[in-house]
């Protein structure tokens, strides 16, 4: 195995908010962290489970009926044009309300409602690589979350 790395990977996690009814629905997200994988070695692939202390991080408040949507890169890139590939699959999130968690996967839309206002958390994790042929650097990409209220 190459001592070769591919270092300081790193997904940023922001937020999108997408509503258009009334004012009985209304939500604030705030990306809280961001996605890491740390460094790679080449010929590896690393994964981060969404209950990781590397994992990305949301916060929702929100009232009314939504669908939460993540949008989701197929890779990490660099600065210099390498990258790295990523996936996502069914438990790689984590949907958290009054203490209650829900894995689920992040490449499906994913339903959220309650009485009143809602406090919501959202962790995303995922697994980077195999690391073939990166050259060594950072890299990057964008999760952005989106939240569609229902019957929008």
């Amino acid at each position: 195995m190459s001592a070769h790395r591919v270092a300081g990977l790193l997904a940023t996690g922001c937020a999108l908010l997408a509503l258009a009814g009334p004012l009985s629905a209304q939500a604030i997200v705030i990306p809280l962290g961001d996605l890491e994988f740390g460094q790679l070695q080449a010929g590896t692939t690393e994964t981060v489970p969404p209950t990781d202390g590397r994992r990305a991080s949301f916060l929702m408040l929100a009232r009314g009926s939504y669908l939460a949507q993540f949008v989701l890169p197929p890779a990490l890139t660099s600065a210099g044009g390498g990258s790295v590939s990523l996936t996502f699959g069914p438990g790689d999130a984590i949907a958290q309300q009054r203490g209650n968690q829900t894995f689920f996967d992040p490449t499906q839309p994913f339903p959220l409602a309650g009485p009143g206002l809602q406090l919501y958390r959202f962790y995303l994790g995922g697994t980077a690589g195999p690391v073939i042929g990166a050259p060594a650097g950072n890299y990057t990409a964008v999760i952005t979350l989106l939240i569609i209220q229902a019957g929008a």
